[in-house]
């Protein structure tokens, strides 16, 4: 998933155009073109990567100005074609921004979390499950960083670390080396997020907490800066090896340094097609029919996408943590999102599908990973609990094959009463989740409460306004007032 993120391809493009306008001497108008299609294109394809771009261009540009006094003259003479590149990206992307700013308080609770999704640490120099070399032997250590590993992009590697402070130090005189060191250095820096985490435990404020609650800034994810980061490093090394001097043992150093971030064979050759059940394409489905896939494992668009956008899907497709408004108000929404079908009631289930007028359910039998508890799932196993919740449920089976199976209501779904509807959106999973599992939910609960408060008083700010918040996005499986913190 995450295409949107992967083609990043105009942040390099973008630095070319502002290069070849510097070596040209001029060119400012067309530097102010290329730039506006250039960010109306990614600005399209991602609006996060967009924002972080001009960020960073930003942050370089003052980096520059203040590093390289010889480099001022040039800057100055390049404003007023950044001005008209950005301006003009504003004017192409005008319909969209106007709709954003419309939409974006609706959408923000539905982003992930900036804290979660920020750089351990130890992350720079201890390598994920996706490194060829150590991955492996130090998955049960990187498996505790924030975050997963798809995400993760902070691994350097100790090797390269030593070798770019070598280089730093030897031509820290130049200010195209300070330059680039410093754009590193600051992207590292802020990809730690607003806590500095160690094995996946805050022990300090970091300085994007200053950022972290500003509108917009707070949607994007530390652990993605990591992108610019590695744009420095690339042009950091690409000037040292065409510097002056014997090339040879550079280019050894640098594949020493490389060797460690060889990718593990099976991240490389380990894509495969979406494999989509017939139920999806052969019109057994009703054409505009409201449909649930289970288990929830993150392709039901790419189902909806086979089908030619046949059906529509309910309570599922959404960005970032997949919790959208109203379902995520009911207390089983938790349980379907993290793939634990077997602990949600059926009445309970009958009801949230005769709400939202579900016509048809499509149960698959994929192996899957979790990425909501990151653990892997028997999805044969997750399958068949789906199957015997929904009979329980009053629905039947009426087709399957190897790969799906498709049921629908015994007779005409009942939507609930107010009061049955607000009470299941009240009721906690505890009532009908196995003791063993009841601990689990109050610690986690007890945690996040605990640490919204402790922010608020670190702030300053009150924490009534910070919990109504988490209330309403998250739906916490406790009553907030009802958590009592330690003295920690």
């Amino acid at each position: 998933g995450h295409l949107n993120l992967v083609v990043v391809l105009a942040v390099p493009l973008c630095l070319w155009a502002a290069i070849a306008a510097v070596k040209q001497g001029g060119g400012t108008l067309r530097m102010g073109l290329v730039l506006g299609g250039l960010l109306a294109f990614q600005f399209g394809v991602s609006q996060e990567v967009f924002a972080t771009l001009c960020m960073f261009g930003g942050f370089g540009f003052i980096a520059l100005f203040l590093l390289d006094p010889a480099m001022r003259p040039v800057l100055r003479r390049l404003i007023p074609g950044l001005v008209l590149g950005l301006g003009l990206c504003l004017l192409i992307t005008a319909p969209l921004i106007w709709q954003m700013l419309l939409r974006y308080r609706s959408a923000a609770g539905n982003i992930p979390s900036a804290p979660y999704y920020s750089s351990d640490l130890l992350g720079f120099i201890l390598p994920t499950p996706t490194a060829w070399i150590g991955g492996g032997w130090l998955a049960a250590v990187s498996n505790l960083f924030p975050g997963n590993t798809s995400e993760q992009a902070a691994y350097l590697g100790l090797p390269l670390i030593v070798l770019l402070g070598v280089i730093y130090r030897r031509h820290r005189s130049e200010a195209k080396f300070r330059v680039l060191g410093g754009m590193l250095a600051l992207a590292c820096v802020l990809s730690l997020g607003p806590y500095v985490h160690v094995l996946g435990r805050e022990v300090s404020t970091a300085p994007w907490l200053l950022a972290f609650k500003l509108p917009f800034l707070k949607s994007m994810l530390p652990m993605r800066f990591m992108l610019y980061g590695w744009v420095a490093a690339a042009m950091f090394l690409a000037l040292w090896l065409a510097g002056p001097g014997e090339k040879r043992w550079r280019f050894v150093a640098l594949a020493v340094c490389l060797l460690f971030l060889v990718p593990a064979r099976d991240v490389t050759r380990n894509w495969t097609g979406l494999a989509v059940p017939a139920v999806f394409t052969d019109g057994e489905i009703a054409p505009e029919s409201r449909v649930l896939v289970l288990p929830d494992f993150g392709n039901e668009m790419g189902f909806q996408y086979a089908s030619g956008m046949r059906f529509s899907l309910v309570g599922q497709g959404y960005l970032g943590l997949g919790a959208p408004q109203p379902f995520a108000q009911w207390a089983l929404f938790p349980l379907l999102f993290n793939g634990e079908i077997s602990d949600i009631d059926p009445a309970a289930f009958a009801a949230y599908l005769a709400e939202y007028g579900v016509q048809d359910v499509v149960v698959t039998n994929t192996n899957y990973f979790n990425y909501a508890t990151m653990q892997p799932l028997d999805g044969v196993a997750e399958a068949a609990a789906a199957v015997r919740m929904l009979r329980a449920a009053g629905w039947e089976v009426v087709s399957a094959d190897a790969d799906a199976t498709l049921l629908r209501p015994v007779r005409a779904l009942t939507p609930p009463s107010a009061a049955q509807l607000a009470a299941f959106m009240r009721e906690a999973p505890t009532a009908w989740i196995p003791a063993a599992r009841v601990t689990k939910f109050i610690k986690a609960e007890t945690r996040r409460v605990c640490q919204i408060r402790a922010f608020a008083r670190a702030t300053g700010m009150p924490p009534a306004p910070l919990l109504a918040f988490y209330v309403r996005h998250v739906h916490p499986y406790l009553p907030v007032d009802a958590i009592v913190c330690g003295t920690k």
